[in-house]
């Protein structure tokens, strides 16, 4: 009976009633969800975290930011701008990695930036592994659903911080006073192209603290290398002081960038200031005759820059050489500060030797020191010394050549072979003028010229006739006529108002009115 009025109920009924009554059932027997009562719900899938790349925002050399990629965007919820982002702790390559207080709160971004600090500096190559808490302070989410990134998500870290100069040192590799070597120190290993060994290096520009710097011709090229040695030649030569800025520039020839798999080249512009490392240097070595006894008795030593000297007080920090006999230095106070030159007073084996030079050597193991205050000056540091001491009169010999009794010759001896230039024959000799004990005494006129001698003989006339004990005292001026100096390559003149006690009379010594 039930089935008959069941056909029958169906069939007085139109299709499109029977059609929503069943649709009806089957959605009465569908588990319901809250939000629609006749759909199963979805998973919702957690964002994860694709990359997390390091940079180093400043080109200092030293990984400050982690750009962390998410696989969607994402809401960042930050509950407090002063405790970095707990949900994220961060494990380095080399040392340790801490996020800075910020506030790093945002809506629907792919990426967060995370500021940080590290402790391995200038080293770009290091990488960051971050892994996310579900517990801590802050919060991470997708955009469309608000579902919470997985606990301890993370992701393995990239170096994406390209490599940068932390320091470019100055050298002088002959030690001969001038800039020559510029040593770039890079914040991780890196591959050096150079394209062309006879360019220089044009990817690098240098900026000198005086005067220019240019790099020479050689090929630069190295791979796997944390530095990068510059041959360079510097306009303002004898100066140690001098400093040199690098700058990079991506466009021309050459690249530096770290090594694979990263590959990330120096940022266009990197540069860095450039510090001195070159150490002073002796540029010259020059003897002196202080009191113009015709002895030297002075070393005057220059250096390539203002340098402070320590003095230990035992004179063992500079050894003498002398071209003759020896030298040795005088004990004195010889300590100063910011100053170009040291002057020893010395005390030479051979007296009456103006033309003696000496060599000074450096010492590190004395117990005194010569430095910049950054740079002492090297181990066996040295300098050819030059002849600085101006010949002097070593004697003034009066003479009568012709025995009749009164004095008509005037022997000068100097301390050197010296050159004796005379403009005038008929002017007498003005560059030097006479005293007799008695009366007066003058040159006669003759070339007194001559090369290379020791010895000059002067024709003179005294008042003083008859009187072969007088005497007669030579004083030279630099201003009159004629000059005397010792021979080349030093050509110092004899200095003003040089004179020398006189030598009584001695027999003839020459019967010719010829000089030298």
């Amino acid at each position: 009976m039930a089935e008959k009025i069941k056909k029958g109920f169906f069939k007085v009924l139109p299709w499109s009633v029977v059609i929503f009554l069943v649709i009806g059932l089957v959605a009465t027997f569908t588990m319901p969800t809250p939000q629609n009562p006749g759909v199963l719900p979805a998973l919702a899938a957690q964002p994860t975290m694709s990359s997390a790349v390091t940079v180093d925002n400043n080109a200092d050399g030293t990984v400050d930011r982690l750009v962390i990629t998410f696989s969607e965007n994402v809401d960042i919820t930050d509950g407090n701008a002063g405790d970095g982002f707990p949900a994220i702790t961060l494990a380095a390559s080399s040392g340790t990695a801490t996020i800075d207080n910020a506030d790093y709160g945002a809506l629907n971004v792919p990426t967060l930036t995370l500021n940080i600090t590290v402790s391995a500096t200038g080293n770009t190559a290091i990488t960051i592994d971050p892994t996310y808490a579900t517990a801590p302070a802050g919060l991470i989410a997708d955009t469309a659903t608000s579902t919470e990134m997985a606990n301890l998500a993370t992701v393995v870290g990239a170096d994406g911080a390209k490599p940068a100069f932390i320091s470019a040192l100055t050298g002088d590799a002959n030690s001969d006073g001038t800039v020559d070597r510029l040593v770039l120190t890079f914040s991780e290993s890196s591959d050096v192209t150079d394209g062309n060994a006879g360019d220089g290096f044009p990817a690098i520009t240098l900026a000198a603290s005086s005067g220019t710097a240019t790099i020479d011709n050689a090929d630069y090229a190295a791979a796997a290398t944390t530095t990068l040695t510059l041959n360079i030649t510097t306009s303002v030569t004898a100066n140690t002081a001098l400093t040199v800025t690098p700058t990079y520039t991506t466009a021309p020839a050459g690249q530096i960038d770290d090594v694979a798999p990263a590959n990330n080249e120096m940022a266009n512009t990197a540069s860095v200031a450039g510090t001195d490392g070159a150490a002073p240097a002796f540029i010259s070595a020059l003897t002196g005759d202080n009191n113009s006894d015709g002895t030297v008795d002075r070393l005057v030593m220059t250096f390539s820059e203002p340098v402070t000297v320590t003095d230990g007080g035992t004179d063992d920090d500079i050894t003498l050489v002398a071209s003759s006999g020896t030298a040795t230095v005088t004990a004195g106070v010889y300590g100063a500060v910011g100053t170009t030159t040291l002057t020893y007073t010395i005390s030479v084996s051979a007296t009456g030797n103006t033309a003696i030079t000496i060599d000074p050597t450096y010492a590190t193991a004395g117990a005194g020191s010569i430095s910049d205050t950054v740079n002492e000056m090297a181990n066996g540091e040295t300098v050819v010394g030059a002849d600085g001491a101006a010949p002097a009169f070593i004697s003034a010999l009066t003479g009568d050549n012709n025995s009749d009794g009164t004095v008509d010759r005037l022997v000068l001896t100097f301390s050197e072979s010296s050159d004796v230039t005379d403009g005038n024959a008929g002017d007498g000799f003005p560059a030097i003028t006479l005293v007799a004990s008695s009366g007066t005494a003058t040159i006669d006129n003759a070339n007194y010229a001559g090369t290379a001698s020791a010895i000059l003989n002067l024709n003179i006339t005294v008042s003083a006739t008859s009187n072969t004990a007088i005497t007669v005292t030579p004083t030279y001026t630099v201003a009159a006529a004629g000059q005397i100096d010792d021979t080349s390559p030093a050509n110092n003149e004899m200095a003003d108002a040089e004179t020398v006690a006189v030598t009584p009379l001695q027999p003839p010594l020459l019967k010719q009115t010829s000089v030298i």
